[in-house]
């Protein structure tokens, strides 16, 4: 259906941008660009998941924690360079990517109860 993807494409976007920052930010030294593109992914997955708000196709709950938390500690070990915690850098990204993770399930779970 061709509403289906047209109001997909800022999440397919947004994915695509997250992953090309990530790659960026570990395989180059573009830092400036890097980061451009991961907030861009970000701000694109925001206006799909805001857009399935007001479309009242989806209702956020609980699990919008999950995505907090993510989000936090993915930015935070995306962020630290020095230091006793720089050692750990990977293990903020992992357990962020592993709660937003856990938001995407949630969400489209929700998403297929509330098409019943």
């Amino acid at each position: 259906n061709y509403k289906q993807m047209k109001r997909k494409v800022f999440l397919y976007i947004g994915i695509i941008l997250l992953i090309s920052g990530i790659a960026l930010k570990s395989l180059t030294d573009y830092t400036v660009l890097a980061w451009l593109t991961v907030i861009s992914g970000a701000l694109a997955k925001i206006i799909y998941l805001v857009g399935r708000i007001k479309s009242r196709s989806y209702k956020p709950g609980y699990e919008m924690i999950m995505l907090y938390l993510g989000l936090s500690l993915f930015f935070i070990g995306m962020y630290i360079k020095t230091s006793f915690i720089a050692e750990h850098r990977l293990l903020f990204i992992y357990i962020g990517i592993g709660f937003k993770i856990l938001f995407v399930i949630i969400f489209a779970i929700k998403i297929k109860q509330l098409k019943r």
